[in-house]
């Protein structure tokens, strides 16, 4: 989360425009990749990383208006780095001989354990995101700390995340890492080295406000609200080519012949059109003011789908050197075991023109303003002081016959009937119980939906324990009919379904009170016996607009 910072600072330094304006023009300088400063034998991930990828030639999204109109089509960009140190997002190169330790996480299941090369006085990121970036310039891994801190002697964070420079290995599907959207943050950062090498060659990160609770690829992990209006981490935009840059700063100009060509990655909440960079004082705030010119209308959402990252190459998996444990990319068909939790930043945007007070909002350490402890999915609510209302961290339905290979993860309904082969579909949800205090006492399940018959139809339909929490809800490895868990013996609770659409209810408290303390729980609905007129029960899944499905859990 992105705090809502101005660059306070109006330093000209009179660095001259020439040389950066025919460096962005110039093919031969397009083509070279600037080694990062300190680490020039390691790449910023392969060249066939979507983060390279020139994505000037793919078509708009067909929901590019929608998209760009819920980010902000009238705000301005801002560059979240500039001269002042304590703004931006620092790096620390160390060698392959750089002791590591041990960092206690608090989203431990969904961090890679480590150890970290942290050396004596690192740089960390000001304000509450605190994040470190470690590059091991020898062995070419990179290591990313969320919310890091240090005391006595120990060090603690949010989460970590560990990635192999020369792999193009995507984190488990469903996996945060040191940033929202489960991405690197290092390859997404604007540096100066870059504009003095005369381009950016690859996207860059940046935040929004409101984010949508699902993400698209290279995303893993998402932080954000039911409402199809938001856009989804890992969301691409591009600065349109009719917009003009020739009139801009010289710095300012680099930054958009690469958001022409390279785009943006959403990567995290927080405020509306932030670009993320390496803050150094080389850097000309002037110039680097003028990108508020640029609002969110000159630019335009891309359609990705047809992108992905290259194979490795048979080099791309070296082992860092020092420390016991060692980490090798996890293929994205891992599972997770929850889902924490990024929420929108408190941020007030400040415009970048003229002088302006950054504003901050100071965090008590025991507040969960920042990042929410994983007490549910990315959309739960706290009532009260003894009632959870959880959303599903997965969900999906399975179909048997000519589907039972399908995967149907992304509908936005939960179809569940009882019929001929062919034609029987479950439905399977998952939910989070991370962090719930107290005894729990009691649970409802309730799902909107209806059976899509006619007339005065009523059938009743049954939902089932299942023991397995690891499935996953979909892409590669995605749940089928053929995969999927096994069910438990008996229905814990059933409910007559009727043609009207409304919110259906089961009582699954007995079961629930014999889950306090597990990680997740998975359900399956069922219908027990073939209906008269042969229709399925629907309801919204979590990625319907609105009415998602709920477990509401009651504690003492």
């Amino acid at each position: 989360m992105k705090r809502g910072l101005a660059i306070a600072a109006t330093l000209a330094l009179g660095i001259a425009g020439t040389s950066a304006g025919a460096h962005a023009n110039n093919p031969a300088q397009v083509d070279r990749f600037a080694a990062l400063p300190g680490a020039p034998n390691c790449p910023m991930f392969p060249a066939n990383n979507v983060w390279n990828a020139d994505i000037s030639h793919l078509p708009v999204a067909s929901n590019s208006a929608v998209m760009i109109s819920s980010i902000g089509a009238s705000i301005g960009l801002h560059p979240d780095f500039g001269v002042n140190l304590s703004y931006g997002i620092p790096y620390n190169v160390v060698s392959g001989s750089q002791s590591k330790v041990g960092v206690s996480f608090q989203y431990a299941s969904e961090s890679d354990p480590g150890p970290y090369p942290i050396p004596a006085s690192p740089k960390i990121e000001g304000g509450s995101d605190a994040h470190m970036l470690l590059v091991d310039k020898d062995n070419c891994y990179l290591y990313e700390l969320y919310s890091v801190s240090q005391s006595g002697g120990a060090w603690s964070a949010g989460s970590g995340a560990i990635w192999n420079l020369n792999s193009n290995a995507l984190r488990p599907d469903g996996w945060t890492s040191a940033d929202a959207a489960g991405l690197p943050i290092l390859p997404g950062l604007a540096r100066y080295d870059e504009y003095a090498a005369g381009v950016i060659n690859h996207a860059l990160r940046f935040t929004a406000q409101n984010t949508r609770n699902m993400h698209i690829y290279p995303a893993r992990h998402d932080a954000g609200k039911a409402n199809s209006a938001y856009p989804p981490m890992g969301l691409r935009v591009r600065l349109k080519a009719s917009v003009n840059i020739s009139g801009f700063s010289p710095q300012a100009q680099v930054v958009l012949a690469a958001l022409k060509t390279y785009g943006m990655i959403l990567a995290d909440n927080g405020s509306n059109w932030y670009i993320s960079g390496v803050s150094d004082p080389r850097w000309n705030d002037s110039d680097l003011h003028t990108l508020n010119q640029i609002t969110g209308s000159s630019f335009e959402v891309v359609d990705t789908s047809s992108l992905v990252n290259g194979p490795d190459s048979a080099t791309a998996t070296p082992t860092p050197a020092g420390g016991t444990a060692t980490y090798t990319p996890v293929p994205s068909t891992a599972t997770p075991s929850h889902t924490p939790v990024q929420v929108t930043s408190t941020a007030t945007h400040v415009p970048a023109t003229g002088t302006a007070t950054a504003t901050r909002t100071p965090v008590p350490p025991t507040s969960t303003a920042t990042r929410v402890p994983p007490t549910a999915s990315p959309t739960s609510t706290r009532t009260g002081g003894s009632t959870v209302v959880l959303t599903p961290a997965a969900d999906a339905y399975v179909r048997d016959g000519n589907y039972s290979n399908t995967n149907f993860g992304a509908a936005t309904t939960l179809d569940v009937k009882r019929s001929s082969t062919g034609n029987n579909r479950y439905a399977y949800l998952r939910f989070d119980l991370h962090g719930i205090t107290g005894t729990i006492t009691g649970a409802t399940l309730r799902l909107y939906g209806r059976n899509t018959g006619t007339g005065s139809y009523s059938g009743s339909e049954a939902v089932y324990p299942v023991a397995g929490i690891t499935w996953l809800e979909k892409g590669s490895g995605g749940i089928t009919w053929n995969t999927k868990p096994a069910l438990g013996a008996a229905a814990l609770a059933t409910t007559v379904i009727s043609t009207a659409p409304r919110f259906y209810t089961w009582n699954v408290g007995p079961y629930m009170v014999q889950q306090q303390g597990v990680q997740a729980v998975s359900l399956a609905l069922v219908m027990p016996v073939l209906p008269s007129d042969n229709a399925p029960d629907r309801f919204n899944s979590r990625e319907a607009s609105s009415n998602l499905p709920q477990l509401v859990v009651t504690t003492k």
